[in-house]
């Protein structure tokens, strides 16, 4: 730092530049050891190399095998849930009911106590998805994982938007290609982005889908026409929900040069999924 210090005061502007440039160049230097990390994972592992490949890179020969990984993935988080809620035990609250009927069947005594079950609550989700040209396979994709999730939610809905807004039914979401037909034949498809109207939309249904026991999961690449809508409305979505969780495609690499990105980070919390290996990790703390 004092080797450029003299320079610094001279041309502040200048030297603030500098700064930028460097590290930019490091941010790319860092994007690139990530991709060539994962181009050595996928020639040992072709396979395995898929977890690490940008999603939005999968070949469509290549989709069925990324389906056979996310699926095998599930099963193993389904399995770490279970696991982890037998291994949870009891409350601490004392079941007296059962203590005392217990405690008749043995001549009084009431040396077995018994506990109350732990009440595993599972969340209500509502699922907003971009489907514009982009995000199309991205969102296939992480919808497919929540959806085989059975330990996310006791309930889900899923919108999704592009420059309009509609709903989901558990019908279309069954497999890639009924869900593809779908929202083409929605209209929807093929369109930009407007994501402060769907919110605004999803925020005013009536009966309300947004209260405070919902978690809503936003997947978008925070590419949006009319920003100063889309902010004012995620920050309505905020004050009805319980939490927002944002994932988003895009590497956080590349965050640092997209303003859009930036803004709606700073008002909820949001995620980094580009990834198989990402959005794994992502539903993993979504389940926390």
């Amino acid at each position: 730092m004092e080797k450029y210090k003299a320079s610094a005061e001279r041309n502040p502007k200048l030297y603030g530049n500098f700064i930028h440039s460097v590290f930019a160049k490091t941010l790319l230097e860092q994007q690139m050891r990530l991709e060539d990390a994962a181009t050595g994972c996928e020639a040992a592992d072709p396979e395995l190399g898929l977890l690490y490949r940008d999603i939005s890179k999968f070949k469509d020969t290549e989709i069925p095998k990324a389906i056979s990984l996310l699926q095998t993935i599930s099963r193993q988080i389904n399995g770490e849930l279970a696991a982890k809620g037998h291994r949870s035990g009891h409350s601490s609250q004392l079941d007296f009911r059962r203590t005392i009927r217990k405690g008749l069947e043995t001549g009084g005594s009431f040396s077995r106590l018994s506990y109350k079950k732990k009440r595993n609550r599972r969340k209500n989700l509502v699922l907003l998805c971009d489907v514009s040209g982009s995000m199309m396979q991205f969102s296939e994709f992480a919808l497919r994982f929540i959806q085989a999730l059975n330990q996310v939610s006791e309930s889900s809905l899923v919108f999704l938007f592009s420059e309009e807004m509609c709903h989901a039914d558990a019908f279309s979401l069954q497999n890639m290609n009924l869900f593809r037909n779908y929202v083409k034949e929605s209209g929807i498809y093929g369109r930009g982005t407007d994501l402060g109207t769907a919110l605004q939309k999803l925020c005013a249904m009536n009966p309300a889908v947004l209260q405070a026991s919902t978690t809503l999961l936003i997947l978008s690449d925070a590419k949006t026409i009319d920003q100063s809508r889309a902010v004012a409305a995620l920050q309505e979505a905020n004050r009805l929900s319980g939490r927002v969780i944002w994932l988003n495609p895009i590497p956080e690499s590349k965050w640092h040069y997209l303003k859009s990105i930036q803004t709606m980070a700073a008002l909820c919390p949001m995620v980094s999924c580009h990834t198989l290996s990402a959005l794994a990790a992502a539903c993993r703390n979504l389940i926390r």
